[in-house]
């Protein structure tokens, strides 16, 4: 095994650009001449070579020495340092991917678990008295002026997705639900048990539902 490398000047190497700071009739000179010289070389036996060349300025220059002296000595071509340097970077390189792959999977879940939440059930939406905007129960806002959600052709949340209903006020409810007077114009009168009827004269108006009985009722009895 060497113990000793020495560096040993083998090759002529001369760069382009730096030919091209000579005088034209020089450097045509000079190339012509270096073509022939190869090209007699090459008739004489000598074989094509290739070539790497690293210039002194570059990063790579003293480490591509220090691998050619190690293959030279007897070294091994990457020290041990060299070696845990690279074992640390792919290993960091790794766990980097790791946290990259569960944070994404976190974002996947997190998207699917929104998916469950919206599929199917119902968004209620109601309207402020005062400021007459229109509120949803995931949180969406929209000014529908005068009408509604309904009147706009919205069957469902443009934000959640759930199927649309508007919640109806105690002040609704009753509106719907008025009665008209009986035909005697007594105004105590209801409706439930799928029968509308008054409470003083015992008229009445069997349905199978009340609802129907209610707007059966509303239908034969003018109001007053």
């Amino acid at each position: 095994m060497m113990s000793d490398f020495q560096r040993e000047d083998r090759y002529l190497v001369i760069k382009y650009s730096d030919m091209e700071k000579l005088p034209n009739d020089v450097r045509r000179n000079f190339s012509g001449r270096c073509r022939s010289f190869y090209e007699q070389m090459l008739i004489a036996g000598a074989p094509a070579r290739s070539f790497l060349v690293i210039e002194s300025d570059w990063p790579e220059y003293d480490p591509a020495w220090q691998m050619i002296e190690r293959r030279m000595t007897g070294q091994p071509t990457v020290t041990a340092a060299e070696e845990l340097d690279s074992v640390l970077h792919w290993r960091n390189k790794h766990t980097q991917a790791i946290k990259e792959r569960d944070a994404l999977q976190l974002r996947l879940n997190a998207a699917d678990q929104r998916i469950d939440d919206f599929a199917g059930g119902e968004c209620e939406w109601r309207r402020e008295d005062d400021s007459g905007i229109w509120n949803s129960g995931c949180g969406e806002t929209w000014s529908f002026h005068e009408d509604g959600p309904e009147e706009n052709g919205m069957h469902f949340c443009h934000s959640c997705g759930k199927h649309l209903v508007v919640e109806v006020t105690e002040q609704e409810q009753d509106d719907d639900w008025h009665m008209n007077p009986c035909k005697q114009g007594h105004r105590d009168v209801g409706a439930a048990g799928g029968i509308a009827h008054c409470y003083t004269c015992d008229e009445k108006i069997e349905a199978a539902t009340t609802q129907e009985a209610f707007e059966r009722w509303n239908a034969s009895h003018p109001q007053q």
